[in-house]
């Protein structure tokens, strides 16, 4: 485990900003297969930005916190470390669940990531924050409306 976390430290690309090329990547693959309207898109893109990107990236921060806790100069280290990686598994969980799951995933983590802005790793995870927040919108946007009254015969 201290390998990883040194390794983390030591590579010349921030991890939270690969983890969002990684996101965005696999959401791409995932849509050449099949027909894409806006919502699909949003949808899409938004699930593996927030499987791939944003869960790894706050379970990553909680192994750096309990590591090394002035790597990312965070107050509260084990504390901090232990949001992460609630926030991670809430991130894996929208992932697959409903809009309200996925707007809960893409606010929780925001004070924590603003009060420890300092640090690029804590910026970049914002940007995908903001980023998750521009699909949602998309997402519920463009979502198919469906009439009660066209399930029901009057």
């Amino acid at each position: 485990m201290l390998e990883v976390a040194h390794a983390l430290l030591r590579s010349p690309l921030p991890y939270p900003l690969v983890l969002a090329a990684l996101g965005l990547l696999a959401g791409a693959v995932d849509l050449l297969r099949r027909h894409r309207t806006a919502h699909q898109v949003a949808c899409t893109l938004l699930r593996w930005q927030l499987l791939v990107g944003l869960a790894p990236s706050l379970a990553a921060d909680a192994l750096l916190l309990t590591v090394q806790p002035s790597a990312l100069a965070w107050p509260g280290g084990a504390l901090a470390a232990a949001a992460c990686i609630g926030l991670a598994l809430l991130a894996l969980l929208a992932a697959f669940g409903g809009p309200l799951l996925r707007l809960g995933a893409l606010l929780a983590p925001a004070p924590m990531l603003y009060a420890a802005g300092r640090g690029l790793p804590a910026r970049i995870q914002l940007g995908m924050l903001l980023f998750g927040a521009l699909l949602l919108a998309v997402e519920t946007s463009t979502r198919p409306r469906h009439s009660v009254f066209a399930r029901t015969r009057l």
